[in-house]
């Protein structure tokens, strides 16, 4: 069905215009039509002064611009602001997330994958400051392998060797609430046991997956391992990874390991058999019933830390994952809780990737089928839930079009009528509204309608040019 990448690509880009002259072009129409629009109109439309009704394009753009150019100055004044109070903050006052640094060690200090926190404010507080030093740099350290923890601290100067009566933060003791119980405050005593661990560690739970490589890391191989209450273990080591969502998502929870329906897949870097397991990233996953004998697996948290983001780890793992609980007789369907527009993109990319690796999914017949016939075959194909089924459908047929295998106007017709279901209820409302409605209330609710109108038809747009870059994006996906 869709044959070379990189003509794909090409018709991608041309199929759109991806290109800043298109932009400034459009913006040019925008205003040569504001200004006609100004010269036919002796005063300005105001909620009084309904009889004239400007465009609703015109109307809307301009409401945008100033929107936007209200949005730039506060944004400029408050990086101002963020700046000048970064620069005036106490001699005994620093950041959390740069005084933090977390450590995966190998052996030693000097083996270690190293980032800073993206979030602090549940260990540290709302403010993420921290007070009473100078020179602070905090060690929170796990074991490559095993997640062993330990902290340490170390400053240059402290507040209460100035100031006995000054207090500075206990920063440890906020840690140690949110760290395993067994995490070491002994440095050298826990880097002796790093070594062993980089020695004998093996991961829990069964191997799904292993000697895996990615595009942007051929150098390195990765292992994916499932495990759940069932494993010898498992509760005592996740205990210690669910505290790298704190870090890492900004309103990171721990999942309960007393309950049964619970699985996390594990990722390691692994590059042969002598070599030790690095943490990557996990994902959780939670079973519930889907009646009467079925199970719908929904992903909760995935994780990759920062270190290895941008090299495709993440697809990686959610590909596996998916694959996984596609291959059980007991998925009903696989969905996701709450995703973020950043995994929804990758989760569209994976769906849609495995999608084509299928001959049925690349011989369907995009062009005359209905939306809901093609939703219903990719949910079965694929177990996905009705709303990712739909999406990936809507994508695939937009691949169809650019490769002449479909209609422009049906990818447009069927898209516009999922997405203006909630707009022709609204309007439905209205029309039963301006029955007891004077001249000049349907003067306004008619302009309101016309502004309606054209934000559908930039929902769309933007729609279509997300889906536009997830088709171009599988191209280079390598998994």
């Amino acid at each position: 069905m869709f044959s070379n990448p990189i003509k794909k690509a090409k018709k991608i880009v041309k199929f759109f215009g991806f290109s800043d002259d298109d932009d400034d072009a459009r913006e040019r129409k925008v205003e040569e039509k504001e200004v006609s629009q100004e010269r036919k109109k002796k005063k300005s439309v105001g909620f009084a002064n309904v009889d004239v009704v400007e465009d609703a394009p015109v109307v809307d753009d301009r409401r945008r611009k100033g929107e936007a150019k209200q949005e730039e100055q506060e944004e400029e004044k408050g990086g101002e602001d963020a700046e000048e109070v970064e620069e005036e903050l106490p001699e005994w006052v620093c950041w959390a997330d740069q005084a933090i640094h977390v450590h995966l060690v190998s052996d030693s200090l000097d083996d270690t994958v190293t980032f800073n926190p993206e979030f602090t404010h549940q260990v540290i507080g709302e403010t993420e400051k921290i007070f009473g030093y100078e020179g602070l740099d905090v060690k929170v350290m796990y074991c490559a392998g095993s997640l062993r923890g330990c902290l340490s601290l170390t400053h240059s100067e402290c507040v209460s060797d100035e100031d006995e009566f000054a207090k500075p933060d206990d920063v440890i003791k906020k840690l140690k609430e949110w760290m395993a119980p067994d995490t070491m405050t002994d440095v050298d005593a826990y880097l002796e046991l790093a070594k062993k661990d980089a020695k004998e560690f093996k991961p829990i739970g069964e191997c799904v997956a292993s000697g895996l490589t990615l595009k942007e890391d051929n150098s390195n191989k990765y292992d994916i391992f499932v495990a759940s209450l069932q494993d010898d273990g498992f509760k005592e080591y996740h205990t210690r990874a669910q505290t790298f969502p704190i870090w890492t998502i900004e309103c990171g929870s721990w999942i309960d390991l007393n309950d049964n329906s619970w699985r996390v897949f594990y990722m390691f870097e692994h590059n042969e058999e002598s070599a030790p397991y690095k943490f990557v990233g996990m994902t959780t996953v939670y079973n519930y019933l889907a009646y009467p004998d079925k199970h719908r697996p929904r992903i909760s948290q995935h994780v990759v830390l920062p270190p290895y983001q941008g090299i495709g780890a993440g697809t990686l793992l959610l590909k596996h994952v998916q694959k996984v609980l596609r291959e059980e007789d007991s998925t009903k369907d696989i969905t996701v809780e709450a995703p973020s527009p950043v995994f929804s993109m990758v989760r569209d990319r994976v769906d849609c990737k495995d999608a084509l690796a299928l001959q049925d999914v690349r011989d369907f017949d995009y062009s005359h089928a209905t939306a809901e016939e093609g939703t219903i075959f990719l949910q079965e194909r694929l177990k996905l839930c009705k709303s990712q089924a739909r999406r990936v459908y809507e994508i695939l047929l937009l691949m169809a079009v650019i490769d002449g295998k479909a209609e422009k106007g049906d990818f447009e017709r069927k898209v516009m009528n999922r997405i203006s279901q909630s707009y022709y209820r609204e309007y439905l409302v209205k029309e039963k509204l301006q029955q007891n409605m004077s001249q000049k209330e349907k003067m306004v609710l008619k302009r309101k309608d016309q502004e309606e109108k054209y934000e559908l038809r930039q929902a769309f747009d933007d729609l279509q040019e997300g889906y536009a870059k997830v088709a171009l994006s599988i191209s280079n996906i390598k998994y």
